[in-house]
């Protein structure tokens, strides 16, 4: 998602559920049922770490410039949230 000295990457995974319908016994669940879960994570100075989405733990990677990064996300008017605004705050960050 973004390159530089933090670079963001994001991870989507499908897990299934499968039916466990036992016609038998008319008992469990006929449906497979699908989950999609998705993962932030930062590779920082070679070194892979998950993060959650969010203003405190995204200003705190960034710590030696939260403010500067805090005030252009506020400017902009951008969420630490959506994928979309994620992109933009850590290629500002890395563009500083």
């Amino acid at each position: 998602m973004s390159e530089g000295k933090i670079k963001l990457l994001k991870k989507t995974v499908l897990d299934v559920l499968e039916s466990n319908y036992n016609p038998v016994m008319n008992v469990g669940n006929k449906d497979s049922k699908y989950f999609k879960k998705t993962q932030y994570f930062v590779d920082y100075n070679d070194k892979f770490r998950e993060i959650r989405k969010g203003k405190r733990p995204i200003l705190k990677l960034m710590a030696e410039k939260s403010k500067e990064v805090e005030n252009f996300a506020r400017l902009q008017n951008l969420s630490y949230k959506k994928d979309r605004d994620l992109e933009q705050i850590f290629n500002y960050y890395n563009s500083l």
